[in-house]
């Protein structure tokens, strides 16, 4: 019967290209692809948009859900669900978790060669993708677990490779060796283990590979004696070396009382150096008197004497305390939750049994009952001493993770962020480095504060690129850059994420907006040539026809014009003449980068808390629209409010590309000045054009004001908003009947907050 599933597995993973060679797993990794960039000299070369016509998005949802449905059920027609759905919509985001949930189900029925071989062809064809990392820790997991270690270290060593600051590759290589040892392949263990060491001279495995070479090394000596029956001086040398060096460089981990004991051992045996021996155990028992290993130490110490002819030393049947013998009353009386009577026991336990591994384990526990009893501010000096001072504890990361808890339990919102940086900056590679990443690009989203946010994404998807975030932060970076117009920069960044993240589920919003870009910076041979590979790549992303419709736009002689107009600089050259050109001027000259300050040759930025105001005329009362096209190149939605005259007439959420349209009815209006003010609470967008219209606009104005379209009709205007500067100082106003931009003091900010 189960040779009969394997066989139907097989002829499923065959169907959909995925190929086992044979019965006995196999595992090659592809190098990471690196796709250039178009060729600029080819751009009008590029293949033609594909004939047949995109499936919708929501076909796609449909059809993934019901895949969906089919696989809940761990069998092999889950297995075919999922890898059909991969084979007929590879360009989609779903088709990366399509073939590592046909992966799970193969593992669920111990089909370990077929699982092995999807899980492969998902790290080879969409590589840089946040499932990869986990794939390739299957794989190698499962080689493992079916004694095929040779595969199993090479996958090992090819997951640290491609992760080297992932949070699991200190793992990996500590996997590598103990798999290579058990192929008695010696000197691929200690290379392994070296290249952990070397790697990660402070990780928190770096004592157990010294301790694991160590060993190796005492093993091979073991095995010499028992063949030959001798061993010589520089044979014990290196393990002896090793030991030495955990115990100076790693002075609180919990394996030194037995590196410190096997360092006596050795003097004990092979090198029956028995009074060497004997004050080396004496030695180990003043240092770590709360060890374990203390009643067998003084085992060996009366038998290194009774070799050297002399009285044993001690009482060998003497029961002695042990450490968890003083730990059961503690135990109790925190059931009790008599916290203060706890710690003190727990104080003189760490005084009696100085030196034992567990040492850093009570000095933490004292900082929880601090917790329970509620003196935070106790407990995170305590978790921090840890930190601090105990080098080579493997819960230094765990006490920092409690410390940010604890800050965030006592509402200190600035602390718990230093305390995350800290985590970041001292626990790399580190179990929760992604949730103090996620926490602190939240804080600087929340605080509006975009330079310290774009400082952080470069770290992430820099210093970080193993997190399953880095591509996220790399795309989320490029769009800041690209609402902030500065398309040059965004454009760069979204080839970044396309060369190191083929694979990534943003891959084809990367393309289409690596497209906007150059199509905003006038490159239009490229913008068509990125605009086409998003068709012929990514046919059922939902973005194609948006693609194709780009595309046509450039065959628009006034989006040709406005593309020129861009290129020819910032407009207007000179500020504009007003009643208060020593006002406009601040905000004429936008100060560089545009983080500080923000201005457009057509749009401007009606930002955060900077309301846009709209003043025109009406010679008579009449209704009047006001209409606001939204660039279609920015991101998100953005949080609007309207105004008319004062008064609320509109709170919605805009969306790029759409049309935001208010009509004011000819009750509300007056004869006069007549004032719509616009506020983006959220972020701001930019505007293509304003309209305002009315039957009681003044003759000359023909019924309709537009701004922002290059034609014989309408003005272009561009403004700057100093974001250096408090928010409800200032704000835009721009005089629709003396056509001029100016600034004042913003009374009305108060109601928008």
């Amino acid at each position: 019967m189960v040779e009969q599933v394997r066989k139907c597995a097989v002829l499923v993973a065959a169907a959909f290209a995925i190929v086992v060679s044979s019965s006995q797993p196999h595992v090659g990794w592809a190098q990471d692809a690196e796709p250039a960039p178009p060729d600029p000299q080819q751009a009008g070369q590029v293949a033609a948009p594909h004939e047949m016509p995109p499936i919708s998005r929501a076909d796609v949802d449909a059809q993934w859900a019901e895949a969906m449905k089919v696989r809940q059920g761990d069998n092999l027609e889950g297995v075919q669900a999922m890898t059909e759905f991969a084979a007929r919509f590879p360009d989609t985001d779903y088709a990366r978790q399509a073939l590592f949930q046909a992966g799970a189900a193969l593992q669920a029925q111990r089909l370990w060669p077929e699982a092995v071989a999807v899980l492969t062809d998902l790290v080879n064809r969409y590589p840089g993708h946040d499932l990869c990392d986990d794939a390739m820790q299957q794989v190698a997991s499962i080689l493992q677990s079916q004694k095929e270690y040779e595969q199993a270290a090479a996958a090992w060593i090819a997951f640290q490779r491609r992760y080297p600051r992932h949070p699991a590759a200190q793992q990996a290589l500590l996997n590598a060796g103990s798999v290579l040892q058990q192929e008695k392949d010696n000197a691929g263990a200690l290379a392994a283990y070296q290249a952990l060491v070397d790697a990660y001279p402070n990780g928190d495995l770096c004592d157990d590979a010294l301790w694991a070479m160590a060993q190796l090394h005492v093993n091979e000596i073991n095995t010499r004696l028992t063949e030959e029956g001798s061993a010589t001086l520089e044979d014990l040398a290196e393990p002896t070396r090793l030991y030495q060096l955990l115990i100076e460089r790693f002075p609180y981990s919990d394996l030194c009382d037995n590196a410190a004991f096997q360092l006596a051992m050795i003097q004990y045996s092979p090198a029956r150096q028995y009074h060497k021996a004997e004050e080396l155990f004496e030695e180990f028992m003043r240092r770590y008197p709360g060890s374990d290993l203390v009643p067998t130490a003084r085992i060996y110490v009366n038998a290194s004497l009774s070799a050297l002819q002399q009285a044993a030393r001690y009482d060998t049947k003497e029961k002695l305390p042990t450490i968890a013998d003083a730990l059961r009353p503690v135990e109790r009386l925190r059931g009790l939750k008599e916290w203060g009577q706890a710690i003190a026991l727990y104080q003189e336990i760490l005084r009696e049994f100085a030196g034992n591994d567990q040492c850093d384990v009570l000095v933490m526990q004292i900082g929880e009952c601090q917790e329970e009893a509620g003196d935070l501010a106790a407990a995170i000096k305590t978790w921090r001493s840890i930190v601090e001072g105990f080098p080579g504890s493997e819960l230094r990361g765990a006490c920092q993770w409690k410390i940010v808890t604890a800050l965030q339990k006592a509402k200190d919102t600035e602390g718990a962020l230093l305390a995350q940086t800290d985590y970041v900056n001292l626990f790399p590679n580190g179990p929760y480095v992604t949730q103090c990443w996620t926490d602190i690009l939240n804080h600087h989203r929340t605080a509006r504060d975009i330079p310290a946010l774009l400082a952080s994404l470069k770290r992430v998807y820099t210093e970080f690129a193993d997190l399953d975030l880095a591509d996220d932060a790399l795309f989320e970076a490029a769009c800041l850059h690209h609402q902030l117009r500065q398309y040059s920069e965004a454009a760069l960044l979204y080839a970044d994420l396309l060369k190191r993240f083929p694979g990534s589920d943003l891959a084809a919003d990367a393309t289409f907006l690596l497209g906007r870009c150059q199509h905003e910076m006038g490159d239009l041979k490229n913008a068509v040539a990125t605009y086409r590979r998003v068709v012929a790549e990514y046919p059922n992303s939902g973005l194609a026809d948006d693609a194709i419709g780009e595309m046509r736009a450039l065959e628009n002689p006034a989006e040709l014009a406005r593309l020129r107009l861009y290129t020819e600089g910032p407009v207007p050259t000179e500020p504009p003449a007003g009643a208060e050109p020593q006002e406009w001027q601040k905000y004429a000259d936008a100060a560089a980068p545009l983080l500080e300050g923000l201005s457009g040759p057509i749009a401007t930025f009606p930002g955060a808390h900077s309301p846009l105001h709209l003043r025109f005329k009406l010679e008579r009362q009449a209704p009047a629209t006001l209409e606001v096209k939204w660039l279609t190149s920015e991101l998100g939605f953005m949080n609007l409010q309207v105004r008319f005259n004062g008064k609320p007439v509109l709170k919605a959420f805009a969306k790029p590309g759409e049309v935001t349209r208010v009509t004011v009815p000819a009750t509300e209006t007056q004869v006069g000045q007549n004032t719509f003010t616009l506020v983006a609470l959220d972020t701001g967008l930019h505007w293509d054009y304003l309209s305002i219209a009315s039957s009681g606009l003044p003759a000359e104005k023909q019924g309709g004001i537009l701004l922002g379209k290059a034609d014989d009709s309408a003005q272009e205007f561009a403004a700057g908003a100093n974001q250096a500067t408090p928010p409800f100082l200032t704000e835009l106003f721009l005089d629709l009947d003396r056509q001029q931009w100016a600034t004042r003091l913003d009374p009305e900010y108060e109601a928008f907050k």
